[in-house]
């Protein structure tokens, strides 16, 4: 998602973000937008999984038809 803010390195670094970001309204609010903006990438439809699946289905079905076909 790119939100660097909220990227730990060990346990330490990941409870000093934590803190921060209930601390910092401003950093929180900035971040929280970020995510917002973002979610999407994350967040695929419902529907994706089996879309692609068709799509792969496809394509192995192609090829075996290239194979077959003398």
């Amino acid at each position: 998602m790119g939100i660097s803010e909220c990227v730990a390195t060990d346990l330490q670094h990941y409870a000093e973000t934590a803190v921060r970001l209930g601390k910092n309204r401003d950093l929180r609010m900035r971040v929280e937008c970020l995510i917002r903006e973002r979610c999407g990438l994350l967040l695929m439809p419902p529907s994706l999984p089996y879309e692609l699946s068709d799509v792969f289905q496809n394509c192995l079905f192609e090829r075996r038809s290239q194979y077959l076909d003398f």
